[in-house]
């Protein structure tokens, strides 16, 4: 019963961080500019070899998020990032020696640690003041190829739609399972293959309807906005984070 409702927690946690960030709300910044910050920074950070620039991006995050109203998801998010980055770069070393590793080694482990929560935390942070359709805005002011952004625009569409149906799969999964503690982490694995070939099968009959119907949304790409002083805010992060990617 315990994992069981450890996998529920997750599941809805992230149902609800994903429900925050998909919310309609009108974007704080240019969306073109803001994207281009978090891809900025999370860029930066991924290639930094100091926590210095982590710890930047990931404080920077987090004022965005207060800003945007959404620090629960954006926590949610970083601490999610967090754990299983952890549990992948620290697993090799779960029967090793403590005294056997060296310095370097575990620093350069948290390093990676760091680098993925602090990536995370700047696109999280950016995401809840623009929302998912500033996020798809700014894919298009970019001159982001059409076919990535329709195919990111029916992902981020159905993604909440994937998690519900992934719970309901674990939960029918449990209720037929007849040997006694028989893992949950187990039963969720086997319900990511059917959940994947839903999501093709839902993806193909979507796409079959929209062509039926001669569905071609007009979609503007490469035009900004007027600049506004707002704007400032995820400029000014950028460069904090680049200053201290290149001279601590």
């Amino acid at each position: 019963m315990k994992r069981r409702r450890t996998t529920d927690f997750l599941l809805n946690e992230a149902f609800k961080a994903l429900n925050v960030l998909a919310e309609e709300k009108a974007s704080l910044f240019s969306p073109g500019i803001a994207l281009a910050s978090a891809f900025t920074v999370s860029l930066l950070v991924s290639f930094s070899d100091n926590f210095a620039s982590c710890a930047a991006a990931l404080v920077g995050g987090a004022i965005f998020s207060k800003i945007g109203k959404g620090f629960k998801a954006w926590f949610g998010i970083v601490a999610a990032t967090f754990v299983f980055s952890s549990l992948a770069t620290f697993s090799p070393y779960a029967f090793t020696p403590l005294t056997s590793l060296s310095q370097s080694t575990v620093e350069q482990s948290a390093l990676t640690v760091a680098r993925a929560a602090s990536a995370a935390s700047a696109l999280a942070g950016i995401l809840s003041c623009i929302g998912l359709n500033g996020f798809l805005s700014g894919l298009n002011q970019l001159r982001a190829p059409r076919q990535i952004t329709d195919s990111i625009t029916v992902f981020l569409k159905y993604l909440p739609i994937f998690v519900r149906n992934f719970t309901t799969f674990i939960a029918a999964r449990e209720a037929r399972q007849l040997k006694p503690g028989y893992s949950t982490w187990t039963l969720t694995a086997s319900a990511v293959g059917e959940l994947m070939l839903r999501g093709f099968q839902r993806a193909r009959l979507l796409s079959l309807a929209l062509e039926a119907r001669s569905f071609s949304p007009p979609v503007k790409t490469g035009q900004l906005p007027p600049f506004s002083s707002r704007d400032l805010a995820p400029l000014a992060y950028t460069l904090s984070v680049a200053v201290t990617f290149l001279l601590v």
